[in-house]
């Protein structure tokens, strides 16, 4: 995946503990994010692309890279819905 995933101006977020709590200003919605999601998050800063976060999460958790890929596009897609994530294209 060439794209890079970017945290959204539109909103507000906090960690505590291994959750993250998220407020969007544009859907005025409120989300909680569990521990995976929250160190999904941590890695989506405009630079990474998809790839090099699945990588970095691959060497943190045991889990078959193919499953863990599969719940990182399913976590980003969503955020993207709910509009608290953008993507860009690597250059």
């Amino acid at each position: 995946m060439n794209k890079i995933p970017n945290k959204s101006k539109q909103i507000e977020f906090k960690y505590l503990d291994d959750e993250t709590f998220i407020l969007s200003f544009d859907k005025g919605r409120f989300y909680k994010l569990d521990k995976v999601g929250t160190d999904i998050w941590k890695l989506v800063d405009g630079k990474r692309d998809i790839n090099e976060i699945t990588e970095i999460l691959y060497k943190k958790y045991d889990v078959k890279k193919t499953y863990l890929k599969k719940n990182v596009m399913e976590f980003l897609k969503r955020a993207r819905k709910f509009s608290i994530l953008t993507f860009k294209d690597k250059v």
